[in-house]
């Protein structure tokens, strides 16, 4: 027998029609604050809202149920192993916020993800023009959370003719000896969105690295570029959320086609700061497809 709570719920919440086709389940994060305006900027329908905290009880689970959603939509890692522990597949989950090998673990039945990153084709193909005597790429990455990017990355070098050096790191504290494997052996450095890499105290690392041997460091996201990096191809964490809103849409018609990042929608981004430090001038007709230039 059910409580009068819980049926009152269930007979208003279907009567007055305000049930909301997505739950937004997210980490308390500035990031993830950004994807969640760019998704409420796109996605047309009834949203509500959720912050997930470590001491979420099985009442505010209750909560989420209740507000009747057709679609979970979950920010972070966090929030997104959550869903799809308690809703997926009954309710179909679409995630974003998670990098590295979470993301296709989180992956599932009625459960998606979308990247956080560019194909990494493309943004080789944008430091290509950046940096025309680009020939040998160092990688830097962590083999447990990265391999799947590391993948692809191989991929790139092919299509693009470029030779691929790799460096696994498998720890911050392992970057000064990645590192030394391939000091004098590559013309510039990249790296994925990796926690292990893109960690900070590792990152300032790998900047002074950079800086001392005067390699162009190429990097997935505007905030490691204003860290340091020389250039990136990336998309602002509110277009991120923009192409989760058309996700979204395209779940809840029946479509099974994914939304992929792609470099139209990107911003080319230079660091001129760190330009200057290397000693580097870019092409002219990279620079007109520059849209943001830190200085």
């Amino acid at each position: 027998m059910i409580g009068i709570a819980t049926f009152l719920a269930v007979i208003l919440g279907s009567a007055s029609g305000n049930a909301a086709e997505v739950a937004l389940l997210s980490e308390p994060n500035l990031i993830l604050d950004q994807i969640a305006q760019g998704f409420k900027a796109t996605f047309p329908g009834p949203v509500e809202s959720f912050t997930l905290n470590p001491q979420s009880e099985e009442a505010f689970w209750q909560r989420v149920k209740q507000s009747y959603p057709k679609l979970i939509v979950a920010l972070g890692p966090a929030a997104a192993a959550q869903a799809k522990e308690r809703f997926a597949p009954e309710i179909p989950v679409l995630f974003a916020g998670v990098v590295g090998a979470q993301l296709s673990k989180l992956e599932g039945e009625r459960v998606e993800g979308i990247p956080m990153t560019l194909p990494v084709k493309e943004q080789w193909a944008s430091a290509q023009k950046a940096l025309p005597d680009l020939k040998r790429m160092g990688v830097l990455y962590s083999p447990q959370d990265s391999r799947e990017k590391f993948s692809e990355a191989r991929d790139a070098a092919r299509a693009l003719s470029i030779e691929l050096v790799a460096a696994p790191c498998a720890t911050p504290e392992a970057l000064s000896e990645a590192l030394s494997r391939i000091e004098g052996r590559v013309d510039a450095l990249w790296i994925p969105l990796d926690p292990v890499v893109a960690n900070k105290l590792a990152f300032k690392g790998l900047v002074s690295f950079s800086l001392k041997n005067r390699l162009p460091l190429i990097v997935p996201s505007i905030s490691l570029l204003r860290g340091g990096g020389l250039l990136s191809l990336s998309m602002s964490y509110q277009e991120i959320g923009k192409q989760l809103g058309l996700q979204a849409q395209a779940i809840l018609s029946g479509g099974s086609a994914r939304v992929r990042l792609s470099a139209s929608d990107a911003d080319v981004a230079v660091n001129m700061n760190t330009a200057k430090a290397l000693g580097r001038d870019f092409p002219a007709e990279f620079m007109k497809t520059v849209k943001i230039k830190v200085e």
